[in-house]
């Protein structure tokens, strides 16, 4: 009996022992994959794109293994295109920037030529304006020039010569800037012919408008020519497509004159005709451009 009982505790000591062996075995056949695993997975938290290696289980184990294999490829490709495609935008962003670099100093350059041509155009401009206004007999004379840019296309001059006639001519040439500002130079050198030769309101009109053909240029422009008696106050004015000149008496009754005319263009000749008027003593006569009647109030509604 106690031969037996010491083989029983033999026998169980023994399976105790390979059971422990056994399951230490299996343990670290299941455990071992699942820490390789967990290992991988940290590294590619801590942003190392790193596979597995050796990997010749056919298992469950194995095939997630692979999977993993293949993710951590699939990132490292899409690392190498966001890192490829950071580059070229780097690069393109450079290269705008030195485009625009240039860009903007050209510009600049540009600008200020622009500027130094339009202050060369303003000094010319303002050098056609009347100098002073002379002292007429019998009759008051002022004007104002303001343009909205730094040079317009609005023209005043006038004409007195004798103690008996007085010329008047006021024009707007379309647009602004520079090329507005020289075409009102090139008819103050025609307007300086029409005093010469003494011609009429609506003659001189007709001269200006042969003397621009070919220069204009797509521009047009509108005008008023004005011959004023002083002994007699018989005024013979021509309208060339402009506002009409407004006349107003002591006492506040006004009147507009106006005439037939087309304003001045390549398109068709100007066909300007006459009109006579009768001043008494102590009327005015207003000549003016569309920056009076196109002026607006602060909540942008036409005077009128």
């Amino acid at each position: 009996r106690k031969s037996m009982t010491i083989v029983a505790l033999s026998l169980s000591f023994l399976t105790f022992c390979v059971t422990a062996i056994a399951a230490f075995f299996l343990t670290r056949y299941f455990t071992r994959p699942l820490e390789i695993l967990s290992a991988a997975v940290d590294n590619l938290a801590s942003g190392n794109l790193i596979m597995i290696d050796n990997i010749d289980k056919k298992d469950e184990f194995g095939n997630l293994a692979k999977s993993f294999n293949v993710m951590v490829n699939n990132l490292k490709i899409a690392s190498e295109v966001q890192y490829n495609l950071i580059v070229e935008i780097s690069n393109f962003n450079e290269s705008l920037e030195r485009k625009v670099e240039e860009r903007t100093h050209t510009i600049q350059e540009q600008s200020q030529e622009l500027e130094k041509q339009i202050m060369i155009a303003k000094k010319i401009q303002l050098s056609l304006l009347p100098e002073d206004v002379p002292k007429i007999n019998g009759a008051t004379l002022s004007f104002r020039y303001q343009p909205m840019m730094g040079v317009g296309g609005d023209f005043i001059d006038l004409d007195y010569k004798n103690e008996n006639d007085l010329l008047l001519f006021i024009c707007d040439v379309s647009g602004h800037g520079v090329p507005a500002a020289f075409l009102a130079t090139m008819v103050k050198m025609s307007l300086q012919d029409c005093y010469e030769m003494k011609l009429s309101p609506a003659e001189s009109l007709k001269k200006i408008h042969r003397s621009l053909q070919g220069k204009l240029s797509g521009h047009f422009l509108s005008a008023i020519y004005c011959h004023i008696n002083l002994q007699d106050g018989i005024m013979t004015s021509a309208n060339a497509g402009h506002l009409p000149m407004l006349k107003v008496g002591m006492k506040g009754e006004y009147e507009f004159i106006n005439s037939k005319g087309r304003i001045i263009c390549e398109a068709f000749k100007t066909n300007s005709e006459e009109v006579v008027t009768k001043l008494k003593i102590g009327d005015k006569i207003i000549l003016y451009t569309d920056g009076i009647t196109e002026a607006r109030d602060k909540n942008q509604e036409m005077f009128g």
